[in-house]
């Protein structure tokens, strides 16, 4: 069984990269029977896990809806409005939180404004090469409970607690990313939100 399959072609080389020893370790194990799974894979992705894998796969999807999870989207008209937004849901929401950003920087520049502003909060990107582990164990534990991501961060994240997932920049595309990127909301069953948040385009 592989988990988090789009890691074959999508995001291995810089978050999993042992995913890409997968397709070389098949015929070593006996070519056995393989379950790919993923919550991110468009037709065109399927095709991409498929041909990583060099074999033909047999596609089964199933729906992602999940009664417990609220979604928002809120228009607000600068990138100071949206930090200040999300430092207001942060204080209020109880319980864990992701906020997602686009710029490796953003997550960093943003954990801090969090911290300066009372809530505590660490950074996750492919860039922190000794400190990246530490930290998602630490959100793992509580200690901080916000995490300030890039996109991949929810991959493969167990936490049942997260309450709310908020994304600094809309998704580029409504697929594949936005659904992993809500998976690790309130697998306790209980509510959470994910928010979203857009600038208004000035049309000429």
């Amino acid at each position: 069984m592989i988990d988090e399959a789009h890691c074959i072609s999508l995001w291995g080389h810089d978050f999993r990269p042992d995913y890409l020893a997968i397709p070389a370790a098949l015929p070593e194990l006996g070519n056995p029977p393989v379950l790919a799974i993923t919550a991110t894979a468009t037709p065109a992705m399927a095709a991409a896990i498929g041909e990583g894998l060099g074999r033909e796969l047999d596609r089964v999807r199933v729906s992602l809806f999940r009664p417990n999870l609220f979604y928002e989207v809120h228009r607000l008209a600068n990138r100071e409005a949206k930090v200040t937004k999300i430092v207001e849901i942060c204080r209020r929401e109880q319980g864990a939180g992701i906020v997602y950003v686009s710029p490796r920087k953003d997550a960093e520049q943003l954990a801090g404004v969090l911290r300066d502003r009372g809530v505590g909060a660490i950074p996750y990107h492919a860039g922190l090469d000794h400190t990246r582990a530490g930290n998602q164990e630490r959100f793992m534990q509580g200690r901080p409970r916000v995490v300030v991501a890039t996109v991949a961060f929810g991959m493969g994240v167990d936490k049942a607690d997260v309450r709310f997932i908020v994304h600094l920049n809309p998704p580029r595309s409504r697929r594949p990313t936005p659904r992993s990127q809500v998976a690790p909301g309130a697998t306790d069953c209980r509510r959470a939100a994910s928010s979203s948040w857009h600038r208004p385009i000035r049309r000429v």
